[in-house]
């Protein structure tokens, strides 16, 4: 961290931060009279709004808020691999900005025009620092502990220093984001009596959760999500030609971001668990990245393929049917792309349960696996928890195979 180039690194990056930083308080004390002015517009806009109209907008933004609190989390978790193992940072930060929206719904203040701009600088903010910043490492984990997948840990103080930095900003613009929502909701229900408010308000949510089941049921990306979410807040906008104007070029803008081809070579899937990014090795067979690192490779390992190097392969994946007889019933667990499963037919298994929970890493199993174990009328594949087969169903497995299981493409 002493280093001399560190040194110029690090001096390059506050003089930009400290330029940035000016301008940017310049400009907000220009606009401060009309904030202020817009946001106790926008505080007598919902106090004015028509009581027929009060329950529908109590429920429609606690829907709101959890709906986009659940994007936000699952988007964070695609672009920075340490969001995707510890969900509860991205949880807290939106919790503690609805919080505080809640605790301030009663001020005759409520700046939800700045929502927007607030959710289009992390977009922006989050995919420079990823994709566009080359100083330092920000892609590993900022503290060591278990094995996080084969992912590296911050090597030195500098690695350290910019990590938690990366942290302590996203946490900030996060928790600013979601805190003219919480006043939104707060300020919609000091309108009714407190219990019915509360009713409205947890059904509400729950509705914002099973939109994003639904969303990601059908394999949506982030921008069908925060465009529900962008639509959402923009019906809750002041009514005035400068706020909807300033709201929807604000939602352009983070559409556009979010739409951005950040890699054209990798294909991203939004799958109902998991960003997974599907390419090819050197050998032009299929690799699957998951939130942002390595998961699967797919091997060609079948009699017409008598590469020495593929031989060590080979043996891995058959080892386990050289300890028995020949085997009925096996069942793979965790079968992802079909490695596993290929092997078991190949070892001459009778019938072969293939369970992963992942649809769409099933799929591309299904589609681009050279010795297409998917298409064997011995094998039978089910989309579902490796646990919750196991306990449901009634058949006898002489193996039981263990392909890659872990907690992260369950929770994603």
């Amino acid at each position: 961290a002493s280093s001399p180039a560190f040194l110029r690194q690090a001096a390059v990056a506050l003089c930009v931060a400290g330029v940035l930083t000016g301008a940017f308080h310049y400009f907000l004390k220009k606009l401060e009279s009309r904030l202020d002015e817009h946001s106790r517009d926008q505080a007598d806009y919902l106090d004015n709004l028509s009581p027929r109209f009060v329950d529908l907008a109590i429920l429609g933004s606690a829907a709101l808020s959890l709906f986009l609190e659940l994007a936000v989390i699952r988007w964070q978790g695609t672009v920075f691999e340490f969001f995707a193992f510890y969900k509860n940072f991205g949880l807290l930060s939106c919790f503690v900005g609805l919080g505080l929206g809640y605790a301030l719904a009663n001020r005759d203040r409520i700046p939800l025009i700045l929502a927007l701009p607030l959710l289009a600088w992390q977009f922006g903010f989050m995919i420079v620092m990823r994709f566009g910043v080359g100083l330092w490492n920000i892609s590993s984990m900022p503290f060591r502990e278990q094995l996080h997948m084969g992912l590296e840990n911050a090597a030195d103080l500098s690695q350290v220093l910019a990590l938690y930095s990366l942290l302590l900003v996203v946490f900030l613009i996060t928790t600013l984001g979601f805190l003219p929502i919480g006043q939104l909701c707060g300020r919609l229900m000091e309108r009714r009596a407190k219990l019915r408010a509360y009713g409205l308000n947890l059904l509400g949510s729950l509705l914002g959760v099973v939109f994003m089941l639904a969303a990601s049921f059908l394999w949506t990306p982030p921008l069908v999500w925060f465009a529900v979410c962008f639509l959402a807040i923009l019906l809750f906008h002041l009514r005035t030609p400068s706020s909807l104007m300033v709201g929807t070029g604000f939602a352009v803008l983070a559409t556009i971001i979010l739409a951005w081809p950040v890699n054209p070579l990798w294909q991203r899937l939004y799958s109902p668990y998991q960003l997974l990014e599907i390419g090819s090795d050197d050998r032009g067979l299929m690799l699957i990245r998951a939130a942002g690192h390595y998961y699967q490779r797919v091997h060609d390992l079948s009699a017409s393929r008598n590469e020495a190097k593929l031989k060590d392969i080979r043996a891995y994946y058959e080892f386990p049917y050289k300890a028995g007889a020949h085997l009925a019933d096996v069942a793979v667990v965790g079968s992802g792309t079909g490695n596993d499963v290929a092997a078991a037919l190949r070892s001459g298994a009778g019938r072969v349960d293939a369970i992963e929970i992942d649809p769409a890493i099933l799929m591309a199993g299904k589609t681009s696996h050279p010795e297409q174990p998917y298409s064997d009328p011995r094998v039978h594949a089910v989309v579902n928890d490796a646990r919750s087969f196991l306990r449901t169903t009634d058949r006898k497995y002489d193996m039981i195979v263990y392909g890659l299981l872990d907690s992260g493409s369950g929770s994603v």
